[in-house]
């Protein structure tokens, strides 16, 4: 029996205020020109290729595919990740990403990380009525991720395999030592025109199928993911091994109730249990309860039952561990200003969940 392909989580992407809360200045550019793509509403996917050595041939490459969370087959695929991609001639984008780094066969791991997204993968977004496609958005090769400017034009269109980077983008200088308001400004301006008439949904406009309630198709878009593809401070290089990036999302996305700005101030209550209920409640948005209900149906798919609904009260346990913990990792930074006992906060969440899971169960 074959050894399980290893598996390579895809780094998070925190929000704007997090990434510059955790931002470390002592051993990163504090000053960068960031390349800024639309963020597409639908599920992450990566594929990777591997050779045994740096100088063996492409005929000795294997490729496997992955979702955000796992290896995937085309017995236990996420979303009809490996169904797309599956069929396509994939060596092709190996041959195009060694041309432009002129690095030949001398590689052993190559990653190309996108998103599976179109009809049947989300929903109140442009892109959710245009069929299924691949959006590249991100190159590893040999631990060191690529400056996406330079591999734009890695795409198979004719597979519906296209880039991220070929489409409307943005670039942005931005000083991580300086007051980050006037930056706050301008990066949500540029995602409140992203959400209203997403880009990408523009460009594919001509396959729009009728959706939206009869109101013809949604015109949304999600937002900007923004990656440091160059350091502009002297004397300190940008370190490729690390992705460092940060998404502004529009407001219907956010994964809390309240926007950033409105939530609980630290110190705003000494009772213990009162700071982690109100961390509870700022942290758990509708869409951080939909992306729970995504990983519960992606847990049936592996235990081999896909078509079960993720609605029953059993699944409990697996619907609010991933939201305790997606939670807690994404608002650390909150929930330590505001003094939360961590026990304290896993526990108020995970009520929190229960109760919305369990409605949700008894209203099917």
């Amino acid at each position: 029996m074959a050894a399980e392909p290893e598996f390579v989580a895809y780094p998070h992407t925190p929000d704007f205020k997090n990434f510059v809360k955790s931002y470390q200045r002592a051993t990163m550019p504090s000053r960068g020109k960031f390349f800024g793509t639309v963020k597409l509403h639908g599920t992450n996917a990566t594929v990777a290729f591997r050779k045994p050595y740096k100088h063996s041939p492409l005929t000795a490459m294997m490729q496997h595919f992955q979702s955000r969370n796992r290896n995937i087959t085309a017995q236990t695929d996420n979303c009809g990740t490996v169904a797309h991609l599956g069929s396509a001639p994939l060596v092709e984008l190996v041959n195009q990403i060694t041309k432009i780094q002129e690095c030949g066969v001398e590689w052993t791991e190559i990653l190309v990380v996108g998103e599976i997204a179109g009809i049947g993968v989300q929903k109140g977004v442009a892109v959710a009525h245009v069929a299924r496609f691949f959006a590249i958005f991100n190159i590893r090769i040999d631990d060191r991720w690529v400056d996406m400017r330079q591999f734009a034009s890695v795409s198979l269109p004719s597979h519906r395999i296209y880039n991220a980077a070929s489409w409307p983008s943005y670039e942005m200088d931005i000083d991580l030592a300086e007051d980050m308001a006037e930056t706050t400004e301008k990066l949500f301006e540029l995602t409140n025109k992203v959400t209203s008439e997403c880009p990408v949904g523009l460009l594919l406009q001509a396959e729009m199928l009728p959706g939206n309630g009869g109101r013809g198709p949604s015109k949304t878009g999600e937002g900007v993911v923004w990656t440091m593809v160059q350091s502009l401070e002297d004397g300190v290089a940008l370190d490729r091994t690390a992705l460092v990036n940060f998404k502004v999302k529009g407001e219907e996305f956010f994964t809390t109730r309240k926007q950033a700005t409105a939530k609980p101030q630290p110190g705003a209550s000494t009772d213990e249990v009162t700071k982690a209920e109100a961390f509870a409640q700022y942290a758990l948005g509708e869409r951080r309860f939909e992306q729970g209900i995504e990983f519960v149906q992606d847990h049936l798919v592996q235990a081999g039952t896909p078509d079960e609904s993720p609605y029953q009260k059993r699944l409990i346990s697996t619907f609010c561990r991933w939201v305790v913990d997606d939670a807690m990792r994404e608002e650390e930074l909150t929930w330590i200003e505001m003094g939360v006992v961590e026990a304290r906060g896993r526990q108020a969440l995970f009520a929190a969940a229960k109760t919305w899971f369990f409605a949700k169960c008894d209203e099917r």
